[in-house]
């Protein structure tokens, strides 16, 4: 589901909503310059709302900073790329955006500005080459909605290998 807003206000509006409706108590969070502008960190905190980051989750030994992970609520992202033909959100794993926000919470969250959005996979692909080989992550997601798989039973089931629910907030700025 994707919803376009006209400002940070109303974006922040529509996140008040999923955190309701999740009645979320923590949020595994990306660090990205649109999140800050956003003013993530205290509008969470204004919701009582954990924000596990990057920074917070490195400072854990492994053991605690999975159960940590595992026990948010939300994920919160930005995007490398939206990608208009299909929808698809293409999502670069790197220290302080890694791709556990964008799979392991129930819901993903993925706040999108305009300059992020490109035609199509090509002109993304065509860009993350202008950045160079060397600039390239270790890896790049492609995210249309949540996974869905059925069984010998053609019993459909979403959200198995990842986030059940998937919201995207495009900001027109």
């Amino acid at each position: 589901v994707a919803t376009i807003v006209d400002s940070l206000d109303q974006a922040r509006e529509m996140l008040a909503g999923y955190l309701t409706e999740m009645a979320a108590k923590s949020a595994l969070c990306w660090q990205h310059p649109l999140l800050e502008r956003l003013g993530l960190a205290p509008f969470l905190k204004e919701r009582n709302v954990a924000q596990i980051d990057f920074e917070q989750s490195a400072a854990l030994d492994s053991s605690s900073r999975r159960l940590q992970q595992l026990a948010c609520d939300i994920g919160i992202t930005s995007v490398d790329f939206a990608i208009a033909e299909t929808g698809t959100l293409l999502v670069c794993s790197r220290p302080g955006q890694e791709r556990l926000a964008s799979l392991l919470p129930p819901i993903h969250v993925a706040i999108v500005e305009r300059a992020q959005i490109v035609t199509d996979l090509l002109d993304a692909f065509a860009i993350l080459h202008e950045r160079g080989l060397a600039n390239l992550p270790s890896n790049i997601t492609l995210i249309t909605g949540p996974s869905k798989t059925g069984d010998i039973e053609l019993q459909l089931t979403t959200g198995v290998h990842g986030p059940g629910k998937w919201r995207v907030i495009i900001f027109r700025s």
